[in-house]
This record gives structure tokens, sequence and C-alpha cells, in this order.
């Protein structure tokens, strides 16, 4: 018991960042606006777990998760003007729906990814880290992610399912069980929620 409390009193920020990741998802794949909120306390809490892991590239990236989360919120909350086709003198007010992530978009995307992905990576190789190439990829797929979250394009889950595989090797060897764990349940719920999103996006096409 006391090797119990032991190790809790040693990982409670990795513990409760993780529970605060699986409220997040859950909020997430219900498109709840206030993920955005749960979305601002958890990075913070991630900074000081990443640093002591050595995992800089990440711990970087939870400063972009407090900004991209006040822009998220911000393209949730919004309603936006539309007037029907023919029609001038009526107006219909709409909140951003989720929908799939333009085609022309896909190219400039994965651009954007490797540029990411390469650039941390030489920014990392001035660091001690012993992950360079993992953290990077992984940071990458984060901004990607979070962009297409924000933006509601259900793709967003294929990023965040591809990170957490990722992560699981990656946790397991930095010794952060609680986030391997977690990972495992973050891939769950990342099925589910592109499932919730697949459904309110059909919803959406029959109502119209």
């Amino acid at each position: 018991m006391e090797a119990i409390l032991d190790f809790l009193s040693q990982h409670w920020m990795e513990l409760l960042s993780a529970v605060l990741g699986v409220i997040y998802m859950i909020q997430q794949s219900k498109t709840s606006a206030w993920m955005w909120a749960t979305g601002t306390i958890m990075p913070v809490i991630k900074l000081f777990v990443d640093f002591d892991a050595g995992l800089y590239a990440d711990f970087g990236m939870q400063i972009y998760y407090i900004l991209i989360a006040v822009y998220g919120f911000w393209m949730w909350q919004r309603k936006v003007k539309v007037v029907p086709e023919g029609d001038v003198q009526q107006e219909e007010v709409k909140v951003l729906k989720v929908s799939n992530l333009p085609h022309n978009y896909w190219l400039p995307l994965i651009g954007v990814l490797l540029v990411l992905y390469l650039l941390m990576a030489y920014l990392l190789s001035f660091t001690d880290s012993d992950v360079i190439w993992i953290d990077s990829l992984n940071t990458a797929l984060c901004i990607i992610g979070m962009w297409t979250c924000a933006r509601k394009y259900i793709e967003n889950w294929w990023f965040w399912i591809t990170y957490d595989v990722i992560c699981i090797p990656l946790y397991l060897y930095k010794e952060l069980y609680f986030w391997a764990i977690m990972a495992v349940v973050y891939i769950i719920l990342g099925l589910i929620g592109w499932g919730k999103w697949r459904k309110m996006q059909y919803e959406d096409i029959i109502l119209k």
C-alpha cells in the first residue's frame, strides 16, 4: 500500500492530466464547446510532466494547445449568417457543422506536416532529447489535429488516433505508464468519437 501511495505521489500530475484528457475526448465526441476549457487546463499540467520527461517538442506543444483552445472555442461558438440562394431578404443563422476536410486542403496539409516534422527534429537536435524523431512526429500530428478539430473536420480523429498509437511505445519508454494506458483509452474513445461525428454529419445531410 505504501508503495502504491508513493508511486501516486510521484505521478499524480501525470494521472490528473490523463483523466482530464479522457474528459476532453468525451466532450469532443459530443461537440461540446466546454472541451476547449478543459483543453486549457490539461496543457498547463502536462507542461511540467513533459519537461521532466525530456519531451521538449511536446512541452512546446502544450503552449500551442492553450492558444488553439481560444481559437477553437471561438470557432465552435460563433454563428455565421447565411443568405439562402435566390433570396436576399431572409437570413439563416448557423453554427459551425461537422464536415470533411476539403480535398484541396490535403496536399498543403501534408506539406505543413512534413515541414513541421523536420523543423521540430532540427530544433530538438540542440537538446538532450533521446526521442527526437518520434517526439517531433507526434508534435506535428498534434498541430494538425488541433487545427482540424477547431474547424470541426471529421478527419481530426484520425490524426489523433495515429498520434495515440505512436504514443504508447513512447510513453512506455519514458516510464509514463498512466499516459501509456490512457493512450489506449484515447484510441477507443477516438473511434467512438469518430462514429458520433459521422452520425452528426449524416443527420445534418438528412435534415438539409
